[in-house]
């Protein structure tokens, strides 16, 4: 069983324990990882975060959503942030959108400016990931209900989830040697 057949298991646990649903990638991203590899290893990633699910805590959000980049990526050795120098390699970025409209396809989410979608607290948050180049090369999409406070475990555990299925390592099997 290869790591990318695991990931229909992982989100039905996720389902049952009523917190987290998390829609598995549809397809094999095995060469998003190559390049996300080539993009970020030993130097400045790019995350564009869109929305504002927490009001006046931008900077926080940051905080939450690189914390869980880095947690799911800590072999790359990339330095994820929304500010990146000069190290940085375009036009490799991943881009996080909270409570994006319903109808957002991920080559959207990848060409999309700033914008803010808001919520009401208590509701259901909706958070949409990609791995952009010049188009959406990996997406994943999930729902957090009750929405989490902006410094709860569920969010920072939801959102590293999800970037472990965005960009996951892959484990070749021996038949794939």
């Amino acid at each position: 069983m290869t790591l990318f057949s695991r990931v229909p298991v992982l989100s039905a646990g996720l389902l049952l324990a009523g917190c987290v649903i998390i829609q598995p990638v549809s397809y094999d991203n095995r060469a998003a990882y190559s390049f996300f590899t080539y993009a970020a290893s030993d130097r400045d990633f790019r995350l564009t975060i869109f929305g504002d699910p927490f009001p006046d805590a931008q900077a926080k959000l940051e905080q939450v959503v690189t914390a869980a980049f880095q947690r799911a990526h800590p072999s790359v050795r990339a330095n994820f942030t929304p500010r990146p120098g000069p190290s940085e390699r375009k036009p490799f970025r991943a881009v996080v959108a909270f409570n994006p409209p319903v109808t957002m396809l991920p080559n959207q989410l990848c060409a999309s400016q700033a914008v803010s979608y808001p919520i009401v607290t208590g509701e259901k948050l909706r958070v949409m990931m990609a791995f952009c180049t010049d188009r959406a090369e990996a997406d994943i999409l999930a729902s957090i209900t009750p929405a989490p406070a902006i410094d709860s475990a569920e969010l920072a555990s939801g959102l590293t989830d999800m970037a472990v299925q965005l960009i996951p390592a892959f484990v070749l099997e021996k038949n794939e040697r």
